[in-house]
């Protein structure tokens, strides 16, 4: 009899640690389509990130929607180090880049923003290498707001031309001119 509940209680034991080792909460289901990568969000929404960063466009449109579902924005990190990419366009439905999202890459020139935008996360452009140029569909107003959160251009020189025709120049956050 004690033979057998020993055993019953190693077999719950087992059981216990299986469920609760095999599906970590942050794993969440990611499709691989082509150059990109879209990651299941707990909200039904995808967030996208390069497949391959070594292996990848110079010129990149982000898609609104993958298979009808629609994607709410850039996954951590998710086009960093993508060699090759120079020309990236951002659609109207993003609100925000995130954190690290084209950190390190070294050949990008050209950003086209919507007025949508409404911040950058820390490091969305650290380390580019090459002077960026962002097109931005917002105002100098807009722009200048964006421009001092999060101080998101530590390490970035930039242009910025504005839809109301404004230019900015920087090469760090507290050295702008225009």
């Amino acid at each position: 009899m004690k033979t057998n509940f020993i055993a019953w209680l190693l077999l719950l034991a087992t059981l216990v640690c299986i469920s609760g080792c095999s599906s970590p909460k942050d794993e969440r289901p990611e499709i691989v389509d082509g150059y990109y990568t879209y990651i299941l969000q707990e909200d039904g929404t995808y967030t996208i990130k390069a497949t391959d960063p070594n292996n990848f466009p110079e010129e990149i449109t982000i898609p609104k929607s993958y298979n009808g579902v629609a994607i709410s924005g850039i996954a951590d990190h998710g086009f960093s180090k993508c060699k090759g990419l120079k020309k990236v366009t951002i659609p109207e439905t993003f609100t925000k880049i995130e954190t690290g999202a084209f950190y390190m890459c070294p050949d990008l020139v050209e950003v086209i923003l919507p007025k949508s935008i409404q911040s950058f996360g820390k490091g969305s452009f650290g380390l580019c290498e090459q002077e960026l140029t962002f097109r931005y569909d917002g105002t100098k107003a807009e722009w200048e707001n964006i421009r001092k959160a999060n101080n998101w251009a530590s390490e970035v020189r930039c242009y910025a031309v504005c839809s109301d025709g404004s230019v900015y120049k920087s090469y760090k956050v507290d050295d702008i001119a225009w």
